[in-house]
């Protein structure tokens, strides 16, 4: 065993612990002690580990991200406010947004019964907020653990939605995006709508993924045909109404299989005049058939359908290139063509600027540090994709439109 694990595996008197420097006669590097923090963590001392971390950062040594994430994510969901927030008070902004600081401190608010005292707080913040500090507490709000307020308390509804107006007066529209959201899919049309006409129609930044997973989630094609028709006409980018398109394509994919508990409107699956059709033909073979096949014909040809539709709307580079590759797949199998020629993995990369470019690199970084904490609705916002509008350019991406890709 060695010096850091001999510490890990007894109580550590912390007060006299020389933070990044030495421990007795051992000397430590910031990995050694981001190494110990992880064993305190994993042996459940948030405590010890919490103020390990702490000495680090009053001597400006951070630790590993990966691990402080790790710790963060522990004090979040055993609700460990106060840490958390002296921990926050150590940080830069900066630190704080690569680590979705914001997120874990609203989950912990959550879990320790103080969602309604964290609402107030939001609240003053936009209130008393100067001009100049509007675009750190844009950055800084929570958008994944909003959705968890939403979610486990219908009875701070209109303190939320209080909140956000707010912050929608101050030129802020993430909380309303949260709530058009939460409505969203909790079938609220007519007050998703009043929200999305009278404060994200012409937003070019708009938060939607929240809506594609609840929709995967409950294999309802409903949710993302419905979402498009929010989508048309606005200045949402073409990359963002993809990822619309390509739900609706994976949902379809994989939708219509009988369950245990399918309901029995789900019958008219088997009786359009396309299955019809193919049930004559294989019977003519003396085929035995199942309702497998039945309804994995008619899946996949509703599937090329929305792709279709979507290359009236976008190109293909925007769609989801392994929703294309599966559908070809699928029609494959089934004796059928796919009409269209799926953009190689790296179109993106080479067709993109360099400042482009840059931004997408970044993006797949943040998508990369997303996923290695457990999911929670705090987390909800690791999955939120930030939709742009159209750059100055944006008139060669219309142009796109016209590509077709036909083989």
């Amino acid at each position: 065993m060695n010096q850091l694990e001999a510490l890990a595996a007894k109580p550590i008197d912390t007060s006299t612990f020389s933070f990044g420097l030495s421990h007795g006669d051992e000397n430590f590097s910031i990995t050694d002690l981001s190494v110990l923090i992880e064993n305190l963590i994993k042996a459940d001392r948030y405590g010890e580990a919490s103020k390990i971390a702490q000495g680090m950062l009053e001597k400006n040594m951070h630790p590993l991200p990966r691990i402080f994430r790790f710790l963060l994510n522990r004090l979040a969901n055993s609700g460990d406010v106060d840490t958390l927030t002296a921990i926050g008070n150590q940080i830069t902004p900066e630190q704080k947004k690569m680590a979705s600081f914001d997120n874990r401190l609203c989950h912990a608010n959550i879990i320790s019964g103080r969602a309604k005292e964290y609402l107030r707080k939001l609240q003053e913040e936009i209130e008393n907020a100067k001009d100049h500090e509007l675009e750190n507490l844009t950055e800084k709000f929570p958008r994944g653990g909003a959705i968890g307020i939403l979610t486990n308390h219908p009875e701070l509804h209109e303190d939320y939605e209080q909140m956000a107006l707010k912050y929608a007066s101050r030129g802020i529209t993430s909380p309303i995006n949260v709530l058009w959201m939460h409505l969203f899919v909790q079938g609220k049309e007519d007050a998703a709508k009043k929200l999305w006409d009278e404060y994200l129609v012409h937003t070019p930044r708009v938060m939607f993924q929240y809506v594609l997973q609840e929709a995967r989630n409950k294999q309802d094609e409903s949710i993302p045909r419905k979402l498009l028709s929010f989508l048309h006409g606005t200045a949402v980018s073409e990359g963002a109404k993809g990822n619309a398109y390509s739900c609706l394509v994976d949902i379809l994919e994989g939708h219509g299989s009988l369950q245990d508990n399918a309901l029995p409107e789900q019958a008219h699956h088997l009786s359009t005049p396309g299955v019809i059709a193919e049930v004559v033909d294989l019977i003519r073979g003396n085929r035995q058939i199942t309702v497998e096949e039945l309804l994995s014909s008619e899946k996949y040809d509703d599937a090329l359908l929305v792709v279709k539709e979507a290359l009236e709307d976008v190109c293909l580079e925007n769609m989801n290139r392994t929703a294309l590759t599966r559908l070809q797949a699928g029609l494959l199998e089934q004796g059928k063509t796919f009409p269209f020629k799926i953009p190689p993995k790296d179109f993106l990369l080479r067709h993109y600027s360099e400042d482009q470019g840059e931004h997408f690199h970044q993006d797949i970084k943040e998508m990369e540090r997303m996923y290695q904490w457990r999911w929670n609705e705090a987390m909800m916002a690791d999955y939120c994709w930030m939709l742009k509008g159209d750059s100055k350019d944006g008139g060669s991406a219309r142009k796109s439109k016209k590509r077709k890709y036909e083989n």
